[in-house]
This record gives C-alpha cells, structure tokens and sequence, in this order.
C-alpha cells in the first residue's frame, strides 16, 4: 500500500512540473513581454547586466 502511496505522488508530481513547463510556458509570457523587459533591463542597466544585451 505505501508502495503505491509513493507511486501515486511521483506520477502527480511529475505531471505537475510538466504542466506547468510544458503547459503554462506558452501561454503565461509572451516572447514579445519577454523581450521588452530584457530590453528595458539592459537601458537600465541591472538584472541582466547593461548593454550586453
């Protein structure tokens, strides 16, 4: 029975981290958002380190 128990959890916890790789990834941010903030952050100059960017 615990057998099963551990089973169990590893299957939901694997779906679980695919889901949200696979599943939220696309849809939660957009390429474009992502660019803008790189974009802003390197006019900035922090988080990703200036004008390397």
């Amino acid at each position: 029975m615990f057998t099963w128990i551990l089973i169990i959890g590893g299957v939901l916890l694997f779906l679980g981290l695919a889901w949200t790789t696979i599943g939220m990834a696309p849809k939660g941010v957009d390429a474009e958002d992502v660019r803008n903030i790189k974009r802003d952050n390197a006019a900035r100059g922090d988080y990703y380190g200036g004008a390397g960017l």
